[in-house]
């Protein structure tokens, strides 16, 4: 071969390379784009979702604790970041499918939202049981059961005798019955005990997230180990000690890299703001479950449809 012929498939493949190390950067940018996208939808439509329920429950009241509630949660969810992601939807995809798993954090336990098939294989979104954060002790004599709260459970299952109350009056109770030298590692302090309440709840439910992310995401040939960051330690992540709904989202399909966009978001009670609402071609601005929602024209709060000249819907407002 002449040196000229060397060259060129020197040249031909720098080219490649280049062309290919391009490309890939060109994926890995999309996947990022579209990752904040996601997220940011992804958190709006928590809070919208954290909104309606909030405003239909009393002060003091458990926000999930009926199947009306928690239908309420779920539906508004889906609905809005229906809305707010539909261009990477298409006919035969449900943004429901692209959810594996939605979680309802009450006080007292949580709830999982997920999509399963029925007999003839048609996805169901179902809810599970509640599920309370809890952990046996002394050679699974005791079991504490923990809240979002300084409210504390302890059952001791041989009798069945109940504990409940604040924690500091739980020890002090404890303390009284002889129990002290059981239950020091949980109540010697208070510090102790919330250490050990969080470890026990970020744990609980970082299990059911890998579970169900596993069992029920779009692409089976994923398989996730995933971390909930707790609010110590070098990686801090949001506090769980409120009422709130999370959910991880499977992006869209990116192609060369076999990507997807697999997002995370969070929201509770305290972060609530104003609304999104869409005002729509009828002339009126409604929530993006409403029934009579047109051709959205316009997103944005509710002051913000007002000053454009929309008005409330009547079925929604």
């Amino acid at each position: 071969m002449k040196l000229h012929h060397y060259a060129l498939a020197f040249f031909a493949l720098i080219f490649t390379t280049l062309a290919i190390v391009s490309i890939r950067k060109s994926v890995v940018n999309r996947t990022y784009k579209q990752a904040v996208k996601c997220e940011n939808e992804l958190t709006s439509s928590l809070l919208d979702a954290m909104t309606d329920v909030v405003d239909m429950s009393q002060t003091g009241e458990y926000l999930f604790n009926t199947e009306y509630k928690r239908k309420v949660a779920y539906d508004e969810f889906y609905a809005t970041l229906s809305l707010n992601l539909n261009e990477y939807l298409t006919k035969d995809t449900y943004i429901q499918d692209t959810i594996p798993c939605l979680f309802l954090v009450d006080t007292d336990g949580y709830y999982v939202v997920y999509r399963e098939g029925d007999a003839d294989n048609t996805l169901q979104t179902k809810v599970s049981p509640l599920n309370t954060w809890s952990e046996y002790v002394g050679n699974g004599t005791w079991l504490i059961k923990y809240y979002l709260s300084d409210w504390v459970t302890i059952i001791d299952r041989s009798t069945g005798e109940h504990y409940d109350g604040h924690v500091e009056d739980v020890k002090i109770k404890t303390d009284n019955d002889g129990l002290s030298y059981v239950l020091h590692d949980y109540l010697a302090s208070y510090e102790d005990y919330c250490a050990k309440r969080e470890y026990c709840i970020y744990k609980t439910m970082e299990e059911q997230l890998n579970y169900y992310v596993n069992k029920y995401n779009v692409n089976a040939q994923y398989c996730y180990d995933l971390t909930i960051p707790m609010t110590t330690g070098i990686q801090e992540g949001h506090p769980i000690d409120k009422p709130c709904m999370f959910a991880l989202m499977q992006g869209k399909y990116l192609g060369l890299s076999g990507t997807h966009s697999n997002v995370y978001a969070y929201a509770n009670g305290e972060e609530i703001t104003e609304r999104a609402y869409y005002a729509s071609n009828d002339g009126y601005y409604h929530k993006g479950t409403c029934p009579s929602l047109g051709t959205v024209k316009y997103k944005g709060s509710m002051k913000d449809c007002a000053r454009h000249g929309y008005t409330p819907c009547p079925d929604c407002n």
